[in-house]
């Protein structure tokens, strides 16, 4: 999620609002039923949920449990929607096939691939050489699958 466009999650979260009146944590529930992505941190989350407050796009129309704010959708904000609806579809289309990826082990292929580069400083010669060509194997069978080629 987080190389997800923090423009493209406020036009999610406004399309999700634009459904039913939900909690920050509602919404990050939502957004990873949805698509399947995870659900986003509360350090992304809130930050944008008061950016799309301060610009008028929702308001908090509730207060829940324990004090959560409840946020709807503004009459500005489905207009922003509306204005922005390409951007919308293009956003909906990348976090479904992001959860797609992540369905097939995508999610897991990138964890591991995140430890390997965390840990290149501890990893061998031997292992770094099998890394490279695992990686390598891996790009080049992507790109006939990117580029059409069927075996």
């Amino acid at each position: 999620m987080r190389e997800f466009k923090r423009e493209s999650l406020k036009l999610i979260i406004l399309d999700i609002l634009g459904d039913s009146e939900l909690h920050g944590y509602g919404i990050s529930e939502k957004i990873d039923e949805i698509y399947g992505v995870g659900k986003p941190s509360s350090g992304i989350i809130y930050p944008t949920l008061s950016s799309l407050k301060k610009n008028g796009f929702i308001k908090i129309c509730a207060e829940g449990e324990r004090d959560k704010k409840i946020y709807s959708i503004t009459p500005k904000g489905i207009e922003y929607l509306e204005k922005n609806k390409e951007n919308l579809e293009k956003a909906k289309t990348m976090l479904k096939n992001l959860g797609e990826f992540y369905s097939i082990g995508g999610k897991i292929v990138i964890e591991d691939i995140k430890k390997i580069v965390e840990n290149m400083d501890k990893i061998g010669d031997k292992e770094k050489k099998k890394v490279k060509e695992i990686l390598s194997k891996m790009h080049r069978e992507l790109e006939k699958i990117r580029m059409g080629e069927n075996e």
